[in-house]
């Protein structure tokens, strides 16, 4: 009995060494801002009389209204007027084509496709790519991420994970919960504002869905998941109309071959347990002294 104590005391002196990890883990997501509720969404969003917008189970999707060419964009968007500066979105996009998420629009108006006042990132089942709404324009952001370029050659994915930090002037892209950022681009035109979600759709096609939508306050521990070296370089040509990258860029490295973050309070933990072993068998061989 004394032996299965003593180890019970090792056990639970290994598990305190790795549960702070956890915990700590858990304390950088940060205040929830914003979660889709798809028995709520409709009132949540607001949009213009432009396409045909479906708010349910599977996500945010949208159909054509009968516009083509450049005039086949829509958006719908939500926390204009809520004041957040610096956050974290997350999304899933099933069979997305053509969109992505607008962050910090601050003024969305329906006078040109691209008046949402704010910054874009977009898929255009070729590139992963960044942008901005600038005087109800398209303008490309320049290279200029320390990290990560405004452009990744990705093609077409039918299921992708996407968390973007807004920090500062700072805006990064992560792609299927990789450690690196795929996407990354700096600018100081805007500085707080909603999010909106933006598809390219025409007639007879399917928007796809983005569900699973979530706006959280950004804390040191999101900010962190910015690395300190470069995953990687690429150059970016001017964009198209309406938001579409031309470049043949080369794709940076956006793969995840780090340690899990977890891994190594485990190995600690575990060490501190095994250490403790021949100890209590020490101390449990003794024989007791003769009265």
């Amino acid at each position: 009995m004394r032996i299965k104590k003593v180890v019970s005391v090792m056990l639970v002196l290994s598990l305190l060494a790795v549960c702070p990890a956890a915990a700590a883990a858990d304390e950088g997501e940060g205040k929830l801002l914003f979660k889709y509720d798809p028995a709520t969404a409709a009132r949540d969003f607001k949009f213009y009389d432009r396409g045909h917008w479906t708010f349910d189970e599977n996500g945010i999707s949208c159909d054509n209204d009968g516009r083509t060419g450049d005039d086949a964009w829509y958006y719908t968007y939500t926390g204009v007027d809520q004041g957040w500066t610096d956050y974290v979105i997350e999304a899933d996009f099933t069979d997305v084509g053509e969109g992505g998420i607008i962050f910090r629009t601050t003024n969305p108006t329906d006078d040109t496709v691209d008046a949402f006042d704010g910054y874009y990132i977009g898929t255009d089942s070729d590139y992963l790519f960044a942008g901005m709404d600038l005087d109800d324009a398209w303008h490309t952001i320049a290279d200029d991420g320390p990290d990560a370029s405004a452009a990744y050659k990705i093609g077409y994915k039918a299921s992708m994970h996407w968390k973007i930090v807004v920090c500062g002037n700072t805006f990064t892209l992560y792609l299927d919960n990789g450690k690196f950022p795929t996407i990354q681009v700096c600018d100081d035109t805007y500085k707080s504002g909603g999010i909106a979600i933006r598809y390219r759709v025409y007639p007879g096609d399917l928007s796809g869905f983005i569900s699973n939508l979530t706006v959280r306050e950004l804390t040191g521990e999101d900010g962190s998941d910015v690395p300190s070296q470069p995953a990687g370089t690429q150059t970016q040509e001017p964009a198209g109309e309406a938001g579409q990258p031309t470049s043949e860029a080369v794709p940076s490295a956006a793969d995840d071959n780090g340690m899990p973050g977890w891994l190594l309070p485990v190995i600690i933990g575990g060490g501190i347990l095994l250490a403790g072993i021949p100890m209590v068998f020490a101390l449990t061989s003794r024989k007791k002294k003769p009265e």
